[in-house]
């Protein structure tokens, strides 16, 4: 299942679709489990997703370390997010507002799509899945490459270590040599910041570990926030690394990294 909403600076949501649909029907059975992809396709907007008894279990890189039990799940631009639906009786799957500030904003939770159940029922047991509950890798304390983020919305300019793309520098890791990239946000817009070719796990935001061991290829950095994540470039090539809020990459918000 895809998802997708548009929404302004302030977080006004201008349109929302799930499947190019708009509020479509989601038949299902009392008794079933469904495994749900989301993805946010939208050019800047964020999801906000919520439904009853919400069941995180995957990331953009497949199985999270651990269930993750939430009343809500915040999608950024190119972000997807796998759940479990033990099916019971119908509800509906909405969309909180949410700003590119990178946090909830005021207004009305907006339905994607209503899932539907004619004959409702017990839902059943979760399914066992294989949560590895790894740790963190710990953060060595070293940096190979900073990349700081900035811009202005008044002028639709937005750098990446104060270079505009095409006009940027290339940075370089070695294939095969696990590093360190830290993004510091200096400005007051969230920037997902998306790495092609690679993989990601993030050490720490604003000195904090996560609980468990959290591997990406989008993540949302908040206004003023600093995150860490390592890597092992194992890919070959010059890779694209980018804000995925559009707007931003054609205000200048990309760069490339070199693997070699």
């Amino acid at each position: 299942s895809n998802a997708a909403d548009h929404h302004g600076l302030d977080g006004a949501a201008l349109d929302c679709r799930a499947d190019g649909l708009v509020d479509p029907v989601f038949p299902a059975l009392a008794g079933e489990r469904i495994r749900v992809r989301m993805v946010d396709v939208a050019n800047a907007g964020y999801l906000d997703l919520a439904w009853p008894s919400l069941r995180h279990i995957g990331s953009d890189q497949g199985l999270l370390a651990d269930l993750h039990l939430a009343s809500s799940i915040a999608l950024a631009p190119s972000d997807r997010m796998d759940g479990e639906w033990l099916i019971g009786g119908g509800f509906d799957v909405r969309t909180l507002p949410y700003s590119l500030l990178g946090a909830p904003a005021v207004g009305e939770p907006i339905r994607l799509f209503e899932v539907v159940v004619d004959e409702p029922g017990d839902p059943p047991a979760p399914l066992d899945f294989p949560f590895t509950g790894n740790e963190p890798t710990p953060d060595p304390g070293w940096t190979d490459i900073v990349y700081a983020f900035h811009g202005d919305p008044q002028t639709g300019k937005w750098t990446i270590n104060g270079e505009l793309f095409p006009d940027i520098t290339m940075e370089a890791l070695t294939l095969g040599e696990w590093s360190v990239i830290e993004l510091r946000n200096i400005s007051q817009s969230a920037h997902p910041f998306h790495l092609h070719g690679h993989a990601f796990e993030v050490l720490a935001v604003d000195g904090l570990q996560p609980q468990f061991r959290v591997v990406e290829d989008t993540f949302d950095v908040a206004p003023y926030s600093i995150v860490r994540l390592g890597l092992l470039p194992d890919n070959p090539g010059e890779w694209m690394a980018h804000c995925h809020i559009l707007p931003h990459v054609e205000g200048g918000m990309m760069t490339m990294l070199a693997v070699e």
